[in-house]
């Protein structure tokens, strides 16, 4: 097959999710490389779930954590005296 797509496992409709948690969960997985990690800011996953608010954004990527869809992990900048956090590094989870 060739063309502009990608594949979620049918197994998503197992874990009863809300709309927005199913918007962002698929969000995340176009975003993937073969790695099944990317790293989009909270507010570009927003924008691209139909102009979702961070708070529904940050409720539904804590659902999909709690559900043991995704793993989120804080990226920080590479000079240790700055602290400060990049966008977060998100992994989708074989289900």
């Amino acid at each position: 097959m060739q063309g502009n797509y990608f594949s979620i496992s049918n197994s998503i409709f197992d874990y009863e999710l809300s709309k927005s948690e199913f918007y962002v969960y698929s969000y995340l997985s176009k975003c993937t490389g073969k790695d099944r990690k990317c790293f989009p800011s909270r507010s570009t996953i927003g924008k691209h779930c139909n102009n979702m608010s961070l708070a529904t954004v940050d409720k539904a990527i804590s659902n999909l954590i709690e559900k043991g869809l995704i793993i989120k992990t804080a990226r920080y900048s590479a000079d240790a005296s700055k602290h400060n956090q990049n966008s977060n590094l998100y992994e989708i989870l074989k289900i």
